[in-house]
């Protein structure tokens, strides 16, 4: 399933507004964090998802960081 949801995503990150999208930054410890998330609740696509109780979406996740 890590798979297909890694492909979902590179495919489907050209059409933003099928995703909801929260950016973050922390400044901490001589360090600046940027993280931004990505969510869809549209899982209809992903095969193997009835083994995976209680899904509900899925978060693609990314930061970077460089220190001050």
């Amino acid at each position: 399933m890590h798979d297909q949801i890694k492909i979902f995503f590179q495919d489907s990150l050209n059409s933003p507004n099928d995703f909801s999208y929260l950016e973050t930054i922390d400044a901490d410890h001589g360090r600046i964090e940027t993280r931004r998330y990505w969510t869809n609740s549209d899982i209809e696509c992903l095969q193997g998802k009835e083994k995976w109780a209680g899904i509900i979406g899925t978060l693609k996740t990314a930061s970077t960081g460089f220190w001050m």
